[in-house]
């Protein structure tokens, strides 16, 4: 992602307007659907979008938020609809920084909210709690407190952030950290059970979910007192709902153009560099052009933008990370599977396989499917055009780069 300093704010992925995509989400009709993407990929703008449209305590703010958008003009019925709770995550690698990102987000409800939300005091006191006991003692007041029947919007960003930050760390920390059922693993199944418990119980109650994270590696063992969600990330209609499309891209690249930034390497050059090095995801089997990773675009032109010089350092730092969880996963996979994905990725050649029954690194070594699919989720592979079983690839150079880093 972009330097502190850089002169494209982390923000600038919201120059792709992605409100279309909240009527589809509507639509979609799944009381909690879970979106699932390789990290930087704007993940966390969009439930901030979400939370934003859908607020009812940000309803008078609607014209100025959304001025230039899609949905300006095409509002639809759920604008303003919900009170939002956003509960951001992503930063979370145990149990005790769970409950602190819970209580930021229930301070935050409770300032728009101070009828139906807690006071300071009870707060206070839940941040000794579980993170399911917290958000109990919420919807107890919730329920006790609301009126005019007004329903909770739940919006999850990094569920599985501390299952994340443990594959980073290696197979045995992955393995230790998904085991305890009284740390992590079992606050956030405990976390998810509560929602499922206060959904469509009446007036008051959470009306609907939305999920983000990367992995869906953890799906069986951490959802499986949460049977009511609905993995959509492979679902063609969301395919672009975050990212870059190419149309997208080449707006961003025109602003900064505009802005004289990108002399040294030009337009062209630099539509031509991101292909190689931050295009070629796909996230559906009906493979609909392809995607960009947005962090390694604002990359690029942070490095480009900022001194002229040749931006591969900064990718460079990032690919270290990913190579290591790249190993973590083929470590984590029988021996064949390792041979075999490599090298078809070293070749050049596509790599066919079917959705697994079940995704989950509790238990034993993954075999073939379950290794491509996690790889697929962690963005190390994207689907490739194929008519008839999934086929997958290397998506551009830098993921190559990282392939063979982990098998050297």
């Amino acid at each position: 992602m972009p330097s502190k300093n850089s002169a494209f704010p982390a923000a600038l992925h919201s120059f792709a307007d992605k409100t279309r995509f909240i009527p589809i989400l509507e639509d979609f009709g799944g009381l909690a659907p879970l979106f699932l993407r390789p990290r930087n990929f704007g993940k966390t703008h969009f439930t901030r979008l979400l939370e934003d449209y859908c607020d009812e305590g940000r309803s008078g703010d609607f014209d100025a938020n959304f001025a230039g958008t899609w949905i300006r003009s095409h509002r639809t019925p759920e604008a303003g609809a919900y009170r939002c709770l956003r509960v951001d995550f992503s930063g979370a690698r145990t149990e005790g920084e769970m409950v602190l990102a819970l209580a930021g987000a229930l301070r935050d409800f409770s300032t728009r909210y101070p009828d139906a939300g807690m006071q300071e005091d009870e707060i206070e006191h839940g941040v000794c709690l579980s993170p399911a006991e917290l958000l109990q003692s919420f919807l107890v007041n919730f329920f006790v407190r609301a009126r005019g029947g007004k329903e909770i919007f739940l919006i999850i960003d990094g569920y599985d952030s501390f299952a994340y930050k443990a594959l980073a760390r290696g197979k045995d920390a992955f393995r230790e950290a998904m085991a305890d059922l009284h740390g992590s693993a079992g606050a956030i199944r405990d976390f998810l059970a509560t929602v499922k418990a206060y959904m469509a119980t009446g007036d008051g109650a959470i009306a609907k979910c939305f999920i983000a994270g990367v992995l869906a590696i953890p799906l069986d063992y951490l959802l499986s007192g949460f049977n009511i969600a609905t993995n959509i990330s492979a679902y063609r209609v969301f395919s672009a709902m975050v990212g870059f499309t190419s149309e997208e891209l080449l707006c961003v690249l025109d602003r900064a153009a505009g802005s004289g930034r990108i002399t040294s390497i030009g337009k062209v050059g630099l539509m031509d560099l991101m292909e190689r090095r931050c295009g070629g995801y796909a996230f559906c089997q009906e493979r609909q052009g392809e995607i960009f990773n947005p962090g390694q675009c604002l990359a690029l032109l942070d490095a480009i933008s900022g001194t002229g010089a040749n931006p591969d350092p900064a990718l460079e730092e990032a690919s270290g990370d990913d190579a290591g969880m790249l190993r973590t996963i083929l470590d984590l996979s029988e021996d064949r599977t390792k041979e075999q994905i490599t090298g078809c990725v070293l070749e050049g050649e596509d790599i066919f396989s079917a959705m697994p029954g079940t995704l989950s690194l509790c238990d034993g070594l993954l075999d073939f499917d379950s290794a491509v699919w996690a790889l697929y989720y962690l963005g190390f592979l994207a689907f490739a055009p194929s008519e008839h079983a999934c086929a997958f690839r290397c998506p551009n150079e830098r993921v190559l780069g990282i392939f063979r880093a982990a098998a050297s």
